[in-house]
């Protein structure tokens, strides 16, 4: 059956199928279970935390009813292995986010597409992209960006700062997102014109704003008059500066290949025009925007996510930050790590850093930037000891394994000991995914936050802005999960 559209029968014979299966009650035939979901929400709750009690309440597998399409989710740890890891059985489905619309595309105009390494379903164009791709991210390879990474923070160091003087605290997001793209874009795209990037970074701004409204909307209110009119404005807009993008993605690829350099900078971008060529080096140009786009979202959103996640963890916890500080100024400092040391000597002072490691690790563990993966059974299977359908839309959620009370001790307490006293269970900690389908960029990530962080941590004590940041760390759910009021203030060590 299709993904997303059942008939009648289908609807009725999936109906009795899942009566078995563990879950809230589905009180409507065409609602299914959207009352619990907008009950949350006027609580000022996200769908994450929908299913995180919900998995508390019904166990390790739970059927939960997106309108008239059924969703099963998994708790399991030998279920989420199987998962990661069987894509034929577990496969991709057209990529969506998790309120139902399609991403794949805005007005009409591509944005990751159907056929890029994110969104494509998992047979042999996405098997000959991946095997390309892979050797991009391997750390021997990004060592090559450290000296870049170390100027954009720098950069962000120096924006904080004016931030903080013009108005006496910082706001994480606007001071750390534009630089981000930054770092994708100079260090994976080798960009260096000031008017591309700028060009760039006002696209993805517009984009991603597009995309929050819609997905904190929800489907009855995009439907009234007034509304549909300013979206349809708006994705005028967003479609506008899309276009735009991949214009100038198109011709950041084409001085690539027609100036010499193709193939000899070993960047993102030499990769991603080796993985869209055929065997005559013809390049399929829209195919190749794709994955630019999927690069270029990816590379910057969830760094830029667990950056301001690890600053708002950091003021409520003057603990963990003294701790790390003390760490830093032992491996870092004293040692006399700077922009002008040798990556080899940056590396190795990174690896040393065990507790800066286990602060990363327990951000992305308790505000995983994606907070929920989806997936098409492909066959029938018993699962958990029930007999799901082929076609069923499966589920796994980061956000609910990771504060899972079974696998994890005072799951909502900020402990990065945790990730240095004992070894996690397997397949209940998996922020980049697990398996084939793991996220290719998550080496990148890694180094740019701990860089950032190892660099602010040697010039700044952080504080809580006094009548700007509430005691509870507040989320939103966007095309990721992200902290918002999210406001620090900087004190310079001396």
């Amino acid at each position: 059956p299709c993904e997303d559209c059942w008939s009648s029968s289908e609807r009725q014979r999936f109906t009795k199928v899942y009566r078995n299966i563990p879950g809230p009650q589905c009180t409507s035939f065409i609602l299914g279970n959207v009352a619990i979901m907008a009950d949350y929400k006027k609580r000022g709750l996200t769908f994450l935390n929908v299913f995180q009690d919900l998995s508390l309440q019904y166990g390790e597998i739970f059927v939960f009813w997106r309108l008239w399409s059924p969703m099963v989710f998994l708790t399991n740890p030998d279920a989420v292995k199987t998962f990661c890891s069987d894509i034929k059985t577990f496969r991709k489905a057209r990529y969506k986010s998790e309120r139902g619309f399609d991403i794949g595309q805005v007005g009409g105009v591509s944005f990751i597409g159907t056929h890029s390494i994110l969104s494509d379903y998992g047979g042999p164009i996405w098997e000959h992209k991946k095997r390309v791709l892979d050797p991009a991210f391997k750390i021997l390879k990004l060592q090559s960006h450290i000296p870049k990474l170390y100027n954009i923070a720098d950069k962000v160091t120096k924006n904080m700062e004016c931030m903080q003087k013009e108005h006496g605290y910082v706001d994480v997001p606007v001071a750390i997102g534009p630089y981000t793209i930054d770092a994708i874009t100079t260090a994976g795209f080798s960009v260096k014109d000031e008017a591309v990037l700028a060009e760039l970074k006002k696209g993805l701004t517009v984009l991603a704003s597009y995309f929050k409204e819609l997905i904190q909307m929800s489907v009855w209110k995009r439907m009234q008059p007034e509304v549909l009119r300013g979206k349809i404005q708006y994705e005028a807009e967003a479609t506008e500066n899309l276009r735009s993008i991949r214009n100038t993605g198109k011709k950041i690829v084409m001085d690539r290949m027609t100036d010499g350099s193709y193939g000899s900078v070993s960047d993102a971008l030499d990769f991603i025009i080796a993985a869209n060529q055929d065997a005559h080096g013809n390049v399929d140009m829209e195919v190749c925007m794709d994955d630019f786009m999927t690069m270029y979202e990816a590379g910057n959103i969830t760094t830029s996510t667990t950056l301001g996640f690890v600053l708002a963890e950091l003021v409520r916890n003057p603990r963990v930050e003294e701790t790390l500080r003390a760490e830093v100024d032992k491996e870092w400092t004293a040692k006399g790590i700077s922009q002008s040391s040798s990556n080899e000597d940056i590396v190795e002072a990174l690896k040393r850093m065990d507790y800066l490691d286990a602060v990363v690790n327990e951000t992305l563990r308790k505000w995983p930037p994606a907070g929920a993966s989806g997936r098409i059974l492909d066959k029938d299977l018993t699962i958990c000891g029930h007999d799901i359908k082929s076609g069923t839309n499966i589920m796994v959620s980061q956000y609910v394994m990771h504060r899972h009370p079974k696998f994890w001790d005072e799951p909502e307490e900020f402990r990065p000991e945790r990730f240095k006293d004992t070894p996690t269970q397997n397949y209940t900690f998996f922020p980049f995914l697990m398996g084939p389908r793991r996220c290719l960029g998550k080496n990148f990530a890694l180094l740019e936050i701990k860089i950032f962080l190892a660099h602010w941590i040697t010039k700044f004590e952080f504080g809580v802005a006094v009548g700007k940041t509430t005691k509870e760390i507040q989320a939103q759910q966007a095309l990721v999960y992200r902290a918002i009021n999210n406001y620090v203030t900087l004190t310079e060590r001396k």
